[in-house]
């Protein structure tokens, strides 16, 4: 892994003169490479969707009686566009955290 990593980083490059500048010690395994190589660059954490959010989302969804009986093709594949629907729906109702609440959608 670690004789890997030194020949995808571009030379010339900041990873380059990182990875040049770090001592064998640094280079010996792949956890301390690793390790080495997040203190330079941290995890960018993701900003996702709150609860509050999703639920916004969920109350703002619609199914529009135009759009029963028609085809609808989601990541290359043709289905009905109601199952579509049922299927965001069912993703944003536990996404928003509202799967046992006693209420009707």
């Amino acid at each position: 892994m670690i004789l890997l990593l030194g020949t995808f980083i571009l030379a010339g490059s900041e990873a380059d003169v990182w990875w040049t500048g770090l001592g064998a010690s640094q280079k010996a395994t792949w956890a301390q490479a690793k390790t080495e190589f997040l203190m330079k660059w941290p995890a960018i954490v993701i900003a996702g969707k709150t609860q509050r959010e999703y639920q916004k989302d969920l109350l703002e969804l619609q199914f529009k009686e135009e759009e029963v009986g028609e085809w609808v093709t989601v990541a290359g594949i043709t289905t009905w566009a109601h199952i579509q629907f049922h299927n965001k729906l069912k993703t944003l109702v536990k996404d928003a955290g509202v799967e046992n609440v006693p209420i009707l959608i």
